[in-house]
Parts: C-alpha cells; sequence; structure tokens
C-alpha cells in the first residue's frame, strides 16, 4: 500500500454512516465448559461484568426457546424429541 494514513483509509473502508444503522450482526458462542463469548458486528464485547452478565442471560433464554420450539416442531411431525448436549 502506498498510503499510511489510515483515517483516510478508513473512510474509504467503512460503510456511510447512514447505512450502518441497517447492519445487525451479534456472535453469541457457547463453549463446552458453560461459557460464552460475545461480540458486535464491529468486534466489540462486554465492557462490564453487569453488561457481560445481561447478554448471558439473553443467550440463555434464547437457547431455552430454540430448544422449545425444536422441540414441538419435531413432534408435530411425529419425529422423536432432539437430543440436547447437558450443559
Amino acid at each position: 500500500m502506498k498510503t499510511t494514513v489510515w483515517s483516510k483509509l478508513g473512510e474509504f473502508l467503512l460503510p456511510p454512516k447512514h447505512k450502518v444503522v441497517k447492519q445487525a450482526g451479534y456472535t453469541v458462542v457457547k463453549f463446552k465448559d458453560g461459557s460464552y463469548y460475545f461480540q458486535d458486528q464491529f468486534g466489540q464485547r462486554p465492557q462490564s461484568k453487569e453488561e457481560y452478565e445481561r447478554e448471558e442471560r439473553r443467550a440463555k433464554e434464547m437457547e431455552a426457546h430454540f430448544r422449545r420450539v425444536l422441540t414441538k416442531h419435531r413432534a408435530e411431525r411425529g419425529e422423536p424429541p432432539p437430543v440436547f448436549d447437558e450443559d
């Protein structure tokens, strides 16, 4: 690259500010030991213990909801209930 003026390069690579609002993306990873990893589309992670715990509660609620929906769906199709790994 011919330039090291990173602020100018960032202007080129990033979408316009009014387009960023429409972007959405959040990564949630649950490890085998039960711990979680959270990251938004910009690579930002929870900044405090309270924020991490709030995200953890939301992740657990989402997982429970997914399990209920999947179990109901399989029951309606006459399939055996799904087998989930125990936490």
